[in-house]
């Protein structure tokens, strides 16, 4: 009987944890995780509170675009949050209180990262308002994306190029992992959203995508570590996909996963020989 109970509680967790893309929050604490052991020694209580924050930073921005979309995304077949936005916005808030509390941690640790974690979370929120801002969108989720690899740098007060080119990489692969998913939303985003797509057309999105493979690539080849070198490579497999989009959009959600092995490659690349 008590099993039975649970049921449903379990059920409203797992489709709220879904909201969170846990694999993208596990994706932005390796990265702080990157940035700072580019700067040995740092306390590994430092770390873990930074991983820790980052984590439900972007946990809570991906809820949060969720909630606001939920009417949008049912056109999608994600009813979830339209459907149960109680049991929705209390995730939510419990999300929100976690970032505060580890954000205090934040700042209390050193106020330059706790700012610099503060305004990635503002900026990642302030996305789901951005509907209509052609192409910034794409720049702020890319840019929150790579961000946290530069915690490292901020703490120590210092630059260093590895995690720079690494940013940049991050950058330039989500952009166009970002178009490629932004091509599968085109016909329902239109009059919603002002996507490269929907505003320039599949041919031109293509294109824009093609040419960002040029931007990772020539940050893989700058960076000191053959074997980041050596992920360059894959561009040749996502070059030849994506120009098969020009005849064929039926491809793109392979092109999209191809941008999340090359992300997953550079993760697990850099955390093996950093």
């Amino acid at each position: 009987m008590r099993t039975r109970s649970l049921e449903p509680i379990v059920k409203h967790l797992r489709s709220c944890l879904a909201s969170s893309r846990p694999a993208t929050s596990v994706f932005a604490a390796l990265l702080v995780l990157i940035g700072f052991r580019y700067f040995h020694p740092v306390p590994w209580n430092i770390v873990v509170i930074l991983m820790i924050a980052i984590s439900l930073v972007t946990a809570s921005i991906m809820t949060w675009n969720d909630y606001i979309d939920r009417v949008h995304d049912s056109k999608k077949g994600k009813t979830y949050a339209r459907d149960n936005p109680r049991y929705f916005v209390h995730y939510l808030l419990g999300l929100v209180s976690g970032v505060i509390v580890t954000l205090a941690c934040a700042f209390a640790l050193d106020v330059w990262t706790g700012l610099f974690c503060c305004a990635t979370w503002i900026v990642g929120m302030a996305y789901s308002f951005m509907t209509k801002w052609y192409l910034l969108q794409n720049l702020v989720v890319a840019c929150c994306s790579g961000a946290p690899i530069l915690i490292g740098m901020v703490f120590k007060r210092t630059f260093d190029v590895r995690p720079s080119l690494l940013f940049g990489a991050c950058v330039f692969v989500v952009l166009a992992r970002e178009i490629h998913k932004d091509m599968e939303d085109a016909t329902i985003d239109r009059g919603y959203k002002n996507t490269v797509p929907v505003i320039r057309g599949h041919s031109i999105a293509t294109l824009w995508a093609y040419l960002l493979a040029f931007g990772w690539v020539t940050c893989l080849l700058s960076y000191p570590h053959p074997a980041l070198k050596a992920i360059s490579l894959v561009a040749v497999l996502c070059a030849f996909n994506t120009a098969r989009l020009f005849f064929n959009y039926a491809h793109v959600d392979y092109a999209k996963r191809l941008m999340d092995s090359v992300i997953t490659l550079i993760l697990v690349v850099t955390l093996v020989t950093q």
